[in-house]
């Protein structure tokens, strides 16, 4: 599906099926294509601040913030398939950002998918503020070890958790 295949299914007033024209391609087409297609959608639905973060994630292709606002903006407004995308790009250009993962993370429920992202990435090198743990790898095999194949499932004494907060609701 290309933008102006979303275009012309928005002409004839068919809003929701140019959305989901845009799933099956929302992972492989490239970003400026996506951004294009997502605009047109946003301009159709009234929503100008997904239009706007859209429009510059297509004209500032290798702009961070751009792609992150594009994201988040999906998100935001229930598209979150679309913003898989302009946030890998994201972490592809800024691979030690926290709340980029778990914004990644968050886009449907796709935590394994962003396990094997932090799995890929080349880990930061410690300057020595004792933040980090001497080798990040191990570190983190031994998180993956530690809570097995979910977070739900796994034993709290493996994962040094202490729980829900004792006035929280799930205490």
């Amino acid at each position: 599906m290309t933008p102006d295949d979303v275009r012309r299914l928005l002409k004839i007033g068919e809003l929701p099926g140019a959305v989901r024209s845009l799933r099956p391609r929302a992972d492989t087409a490239p970003v400026a294509e996506l951004a294009t297609a997502t605009r047109a959608l946003a301009d159709a639905a009234g929503f100008e601040d997904l239009a706007a973060a859209a429009e510059a994630a297509a004209k500032r292709r290798g702009d961070p913030q751009a792609l992150y606002d594009l994201g988040y903006a999906c998100v935001e407004h229930g598209v979150a398939f679309l913003a898989v995308a302009p946030l890998r790009a994201t972490l592809r250009l800024l691979p030690d950002s926290r709340p980029l993962l778990a914004e990644l993370a968050e886009d449907e429920h796709r935590h394994a998918e962003a396990a094997a992202e932090i799995a890929e990435a080349d880990p930061a090198a410690d300057e020595g503020d004792g933040g980090t743990p001497a080798d990040p790898d191990e570190a983190f095999r031994a998180f993956v070890t530690g809570v097995g194949t979910g977070w739900l499932s796994a034993p709290r004494d493996r994962v040094a958790s202490p729980g829900p907060v004792p006035g929280s609701r799930f205490a």
